[in-house]
């Protein structure tokens, strides 16, 4: 029996023994998923790629602002 892992695709230095969960309205699921295969990714390492893009942006936004808006409400803000 092989209880051998294979090669790890976490860049070097990521934590990959504490990942966190992400929920995800079906829609935007299938839009990563999409996104995923197009560039021949797995799903958490697109979603990983989306969070890192998508950080400068949340940030812009003053903590006041973002800590009572939903997903909706943020999503307009970005855009």
């Amino acid at each position: 029996m092989n209880n051998t892992k294979g090669p790890s695709r976490a860049p070097i230095g990521v934590v990959t023994g504490k990942p966190i969960s992400m929920r995800l309205l079906p829609d935007e699921r299938h839009a990563l998923m999409r996104l995923s295969k197009d560039e021949n990714r797995s799903m958490a390492s697109m979603a990983r790629r989306a969070y890192l893009a998508g950080l400068p942006l949340v940030a812009r936004i003053p903590a006041k602002a973002r800590s009572g808006q939903n997903s909706q409400t943020a999503k307009k803000e970005l855009l």
